[in-house]
């Protein structure tokens, strides 16, 4: 798992505020912005979400991109699907989220042989993003046992949240009614309800690789990787590498590069999340000044965003099929609202490369893997030039619209086939 520079700010409000446009002319009404199919394009992206720094969201987005790589195949006309007119839309709703390859059954029954470690929130502890590791004798043997525990645990699951959620609820009415700190009193309350039900109950799978040692590369074989990070500059430089030292797999078409066999950061991306009802994390940066986006493939969240201005923290809403994109070191926190199932990348493009001062280029050149590279100045040489041309093509205009890969695509630099005409393998 890649390792994640902890933040917290605890409480939430010390420093800051819930507001609105009034805390920030440049910031949108609601602190985020939902962009819809018109606006899948890069102009649209770097200008609305990377440059002002926004978070910004793109509801059923994976349902969408399921239909368009069925269309592309010429399977089904990629709207109805060949499904007759008078069906419900709410039945066709359901069908569209189980087909995901990733659904709750589905990365049951294509992943369940992946190895996992599970990660636990606790208030006040010194693990990223407040999590504390479960210890190995507590966890199940793979992935399908946890998810099989996690179905038989249910109903007991839910009343325990309901509990909490109560609990916590009525703490922070009381602590308001006496003109205390109601957010304090309910993270209380809710820590206390928790400590009377099972730890398990709030374990989770947080950021395991489908394609490192003992992942799921099967998943990888249907993965969509979304059009925001089709210019991660790593992968279109096809700089690789594994975490055994050995040449990288070539996969489904993947694969090779220039890493000499030296591992590379966020090169095991996506990642994989499990996340049981009522289990979070706690407010935290990603490493390396990476911008990170997450497709909720089942389930509800609830994210809490410490927004660019400093001082306003927001929250939204993911339900199935969203897509969430949080720029580079922006705080976050996300609790999750049902049973979840989610993945997430980290990349590095021209606007956190060049961008703040250079700061991802800064922190990869400190990052001890990156550090093992072979060659590692011809390197960074060329993923400066292919930067340069990025942001020089977006000025000029010139920069093609991006869009949705598949993984192998992706992994093997194709993306570069759509930006600025630079060389993109080194």
């Amino acid at each position: 798992m890649i390792g994640v520079i902890l933040l917290l700010l605890a409480p939430l409000s010390t420093g800051l505020h819930h507001g609105s446009s009034s805390s920030s002319a440049s910031l949108p009404r609601d602190g985020y912005l939902e962009l819809g199919p018109a606006e899948h394009n890069f102009a649209a992206f770097s200008a609305r979400c990377v440059a002002p720094r926004v978070p910004c969201v793109w509801r059923r987005w994976a349902q969408r991109a399921r239909r368009e790589a069925r269309r592309a195949a010429g399977e089904g006309d990629g709207e109805g699907e060949g499904k007759g007119g008078d069906e419900d839309p709410e039945e066709q709703e359901e069908q569209e989220d189980d087909d995901d390859p990733l659904s709750w059954r589905g990365v049951r029954a294509l992943c369940g042989h992946m190895s996992v470690g599970l990660g636990r929130f606790r208030a006040g502890s010194g693990g990223w993003a407040a999590l504390d590791d479960v210890p190995p004798a507590e966890e199940p043997a793979n992935l399908g046992s946890f998810m099989d525990r996690l179905d038989a645990t249910r109903p007991a699951r839910a009343a325990a949240a309901d509990a909490v959620a109560a609990a916590a609820a009525a703490a922070a009415a009381a602590a308001a009614a006496a003109g205390g700190d109601g957010e304090a009193a309910a993270a209380a309350a809710t820590e206390k309800e928790k400590s009377r039900h099972p730890a398990h109950f709030w374990d989770f799978v947080f950021d395991e690789s489908f394609s490192g040692g003992g992942g799921c590369p099967k998943a990888l074989a249907s993965y969509i990787v979304p059009f925001v990070a089709a210019n991660d500059l790593l992968h279109r430089a096809r700089i690789k590498g594994t975490e055994d030292g050995g040449e990288a797999a070539a996969g489904g078409g993947g694969g090779g590069g220039s890493g000499g066999g030296a591992p590379v950061p966020y090169d095991d991306h996506p990642s994989l999340f499990v996340q049981p009802r009522g289990s979070r994390c706690g407010l935290h940066v990603d490493s390396g000044a990476t911008h990170f986006l997450q497709v909720l493939h089942a389930g509800r969240k609830r994210w809490t965003l410490g927004l660019a201005n400093g001082t306003t923290v927001t929250t939204l809403e993911t339900s199935t099929g969203d897509l969430v994109f949080i720029p580079a070191e922006m705080p976050h926190a996300v609790a999750s609202l049902e049973d979840c199932v989610a993945s997430s990348i980290n990349w590095l493009d021209a606007s956190n490369w060049l961008g703040r001062g250079g700061r991802g280029r800064e922190l990869l050149l400190r990052n001890e893997m990156w550090r093992q590279q072979p060659d590692r100045e011809a390197k960074t040489a060329h993923l400066d030039a292919l930067a340069r041309a990025d942001r020089e093509a977006v000025v000029a205009g010139r920069q093609r619209q991006p869009e949705n890969l598949g993984y192998w695509e992706w992994d093997a630099g194709r993306a570069g086939e759509r930006f600025g005409g630079q060389r993109e393998e080194l």
